[in-house]
């Protein structure tokens, strides 16, 4: 589907709900904080003051936060914001996503974003190798395939090292663009750079992005062998899941794609959005008073707060279970308990 034809789609299918509107905010001071429990980074915004439009976590809205010299944009579903304390703040990698050069200046005053770092100076690698590098190397060494955020699409790598390529189909994301979420590849990564004496961390990511084919490639089927299986799954039951719905009115979303990536649709069918996950099993439960269904997946998290209706896990001969995005707590990645009853949207 091409793109003006996907965005007029868009407009007809989304409710008023779902439609954008902005807010802009001052604020005094940006801060990274690491977790020190979950070893997460986030940002901090102090001295939060909305100077136009109203904030409603409910609706997606565009957030245009500025201190005179900088300016961010956010989506209000991504953060948490306290109007009385002046206080906002969400996860480091959402923030990069639409931000790529955020991270520069965040660190430039607490600690610099070209570190440095000597052989003799061991320190743990995801105290170095940290995420928002990584996206910002890559962005240096490829920018020829390096795409900027639009209004259907996250910024990214594309036609390098294909998910397609993988596959065997058309998809020109970048198998690339997931180096900042696996451990592993930042571990390697680490591990490369303090053998071949450290330095200038920025400059030597960039440098073996851009000339060490043999590596980079090391770092590509390493990174596949970790999402590939999965990405071939969720495919298979958002087909069969498309199947069983038995409707021609629907709306899929390509890897890369805001919808997917910051909303959490994987598809609309009828007008109604849908997250997928794989349904490996499931139970239910009652203890005489509660009765609740625990659902065993791949890949869970929380989608409350996202433009999501409903939530569905299908296995790959077409069984599924549909709830309402609401009610549920998520216990781990493959496990999920729900509280409310079962839907049937459809």
């Amino acid at each position: 589907m091409g793109i003006f034809k996907l965005l007029n789609t868009l407009k007809n299918v989304l409710s008023e709900s779902y439609r954008t509107d902005s807010v802009t905010m001052s604020f005094r001071k940006a801060t990274p904080w690491k977790s020190p429990k979950t070893g997460k980074w986030y940002v901090f915004f102090d001295g939060v003051e909305i100077t136009d439009g109203e904030f409603n976590k409910s609706n997606q809205q565009n957030l245009y936060l500025g201190n005179g010299k900088e300016e961010f944009e956010l989506y209000s579903t991504d953060v948490q914001f306290d109007k009385s304390k002046k206080k906002l703040s969400l996860p480091m990698d959402v923030f990069a996503e639409t931000n790529p050069k955020g991270a520069k200046f965040l660190f430039t005053a607490q600690q610099p974003i070209d570190i440095k770092v000597e052989p003799s100076d061991i320190k743990p690698y995801d105290q170095v190798m940290k995420p928002y590098l990584i996206r910002r190397a890559l962005e240096l060494a490829f920018p020829e395939y390096w795409n900027k955020q639009d209004d259907e699409f996250s910024a990214g790598l594309r036609g390098i090292h294909t998910i397609g390529e993988k596959l065997g189909n058309d998809e020109t994301w970048s198998v690339m663009n997931y180096f900042d979420t696996k451990k592993e590849v930042q571990k390697m990564l680490y591990d490369k750079f303090i053998s071949e004496g450290g330095g200038d961390l920025t400059k030597w990511l960039v440098d073996t992005f851009k000339k060490n084919d043999d590596f980079v490639q090391k770092l590509v089927d390493r990174q596949w062998s970790s999402i590939g299986n999965g990405l071939k799954r969720e495919q298979k039951v958002l087909d069969k899941f498309i199947e069983q719905s038995g409707s021609d009115n629907f709306v899929t979303f390509p890897a890369g794609s805001i919808m997917d990536r910051h909303q959490g649709i994987d598809v609309i069918i009828d007008g109604k959005s849908f997250q997928i996950k794989p349904l490996s099993g499931g139970k239910r439960n009652f203890d005489g008073t509660t009765k609740s269904y625990t659902i065993y997946t791949y890949g869970m998290r929380d989608y409350k707060g996202k433009p999501v209706e409903y939530m569905a896990y299908v296995n790959e001969k077409g069984d599924y279970a549909i709830f309402k995005n609401d009610n549920y707590t998520v216990k781990s990645s493959s496990e999920v308990e729900h509280f409310g009853p079962p839907q049937k949207p459809f």
